[in-house]
């Protein structure tokens, strides 16, 4: 229901040009038609993240809007959501304004940490809520489409838990949704101050441009080798 209020307000200010700024329908305005577009894909039911971004493909310009379902569930193109949140921006939407609809892409958080115990408590008792604690606060539900990750907050995380008197990142990295054999990247893993997650934007290297759907970096509790804690020995 929210979702059809808000696509039916979305046509109200783009095809009848009522409410004015400046002298000119609100709906003329680039920053209202994309902010529109992200606020109907929040509204839909399954989708948990969307953003939205004018860019240009050197011809034209684009509103690309990128989402990302509920628990991160997958969105295929051919899916009844997926066609129909486009069909419904293309519908209700400014009709001559172009509009892109991509799933996100996902960065693997991979975090390596060795801690340091106060006296008189044990590891079998605290690990556990230290990574509850991480995967609570890298997890999906509380980051955001191109939200970057920090080593600062993952410290900090650390160190605010109970028991906890110090501790040291050794790995702070991330990978591609599609890499699936971890065992294999080793060295090439390292410690960053900060994992990049883009907007959306033209990939640059591309011969013909092509747009690049937002990025979002997560710590997935149902892979065990990306967040690895180790007891610093006395």
């Amino acid at each position: 229901m929210v979702a059809v209020r808000l696509i039916q307000f979305a046509e109200v200010i783009t095809h009848r040009g009522v409410t004015q700024e400046f002298g000119h329908p609100i709906a003329s305005f680039g920053a209202i038609k994309y902010k529109l577009a992200e606020m109907v894909a929040r509204t839909y039911a399954g989708v948990a993240r969307a953003s939205a971004v004018r860019l240009t493909d050197g011809r034209r310009q684009i509103v690309h809007l990128t989402i990302a379902g509920a628990d991160d569930i997958p969105i295929a193109p051919t899916s009844d959501l997926f066609i129909n949140l486009r069909q419904a921006l293309r519908q209700f939407g400014d009709p001559y304004q172009n509009i892109q609809v991509a799933v996100r892409k996902l960065k693997l958080l991979l975090i390596s940490a060795r801690v340091r115990l106060l006296p008189d408590y044990q590891w079998e008792s605290v690990e556990p809520v230290i990574r509850a604690a991480l995967l609570k606060h890298f997890g999906f539900a509380e980051r955001e489409l191109a939200q970057d990750a920090l080593a600062s907050e993952a410290l900090s995380v650390m160190q605010a838990q109970a028991g906890v008197a110090y501790a040291d990142l050794d790995t702070f990295d991330a990978v591609g949704e599609d890499e699936t054999n971890l065992g294999h990247l080793g060295a090439s893993l390292t410690l960053k101050r900060r994992v990049k997650a883009y907007p959306a934007r033209i990939d640059r290297h591309s011969a013909a441009p092509v747009i690049l759907p937002a990025q979002m970096a997560y710590l997935s509790p149902a892979i065990a080798d990306t967040l690895i804690l180790t007891e610093i020995i006395r």
